[in-house]
């Protein structure tokens, strides 16, 4: 054993250096025992609000063309979800679309739109960045009603039915914790299963389609979803 620590002297005077070394020490121990720090994401309700452009493909019913009854949509949309897991989250949304048309046909001729309720899940992916990417699925109700004038009268047609599949995908932009914003794509697939004709206020057909078929609409938009 070296000399100087037998002798206690010598020992004394090193004993200055002892408080500056446990100060030292203290970081790398909290550090040590300190547990990971959590995700700012959290569960719970989260609320959002979309604006989207709706076109429509296929046929409302057996050669009727889709783009026939409506050309597009300008469609507002709010969403209620709920978060079991920081990323994982069970949606309810509720959508109507403007309707627009073609050239042929005037703003005063021709009015509608499409009214959609959905319920889905969604998954958004761990923000590494400030770019937080998700996805998401479900299905729903769909409600196509389109008014127009002529020289016989006003006629009113409303086809019901259901969104058998919508899926989407985004891109979020993560201006905090709780707000995000960014563009999505949505693509559903429908059908339509009845209908009704109303002329000059009375009602001329009512009941089931009975050549259903399918029909498509594409959305590009831009979504802000807050979480409370």
């Amino acid at each position: 054993m070296p000399e100087f620590l037998l002798n206690p002297r010598r020992l004394q005077s090193f004993h200055f250096l002892l408080p500056l070394v446990a100060l030292l020490a203290l970081p790398a121990a909290a550090q040590e025992t300190s547990p990971p720090d959590a995700s700012p994401e959290a569960t719970g309700f989260a609320v959002g609000a979309r604006l989207s452009y709706g076109h429509p493909r296929g046929d409302a019913r057996m050669d009727i063309p889709m783009a026939g009854r409506i050309d597009g949509v300008i469609a507002p949309q709010v969403d209620l979800s709920y978060f079991f897991t920081p990323n994982l989250a069970v949606e309810l949304q509720g959508q109507y679309g403007v309707g627009r048309y073609s050239s042929l046909c005037t703003d005063e001729d021709c009015r509608g739109g499409v009214l959609r309720l959905g319920v889905g899940f969604s998954y958004h992916f761990p923000a590494a960045t400030l770019w937080s990417p998700w996805v998401g699925a479900g299905v729903g109700y769909e409600r196509l009603r389109t008014t127009s004038e002529s020289h016989v009268g006003k006629s009113v047609v409303t086809e019901s039915g259901l969104e058998l599949l919508n899926l989407q995908a985004g891109l979020d932009l993560v201006l905090s914790d709780r707000v995000r914003v960014g563009p999505y794509f949505s693509g559903a697939v429908g059908m339509y299963f009845w209908s009704a004709l109303r002329l000059n206020g009375q009602d001329i057909f009512s009941g089931s389609v009975e050549e259903t078929t399918l029909h498509f609409w594409f959305q590009p938009g831009v979504r802000l979803q807050v979480r409370l």
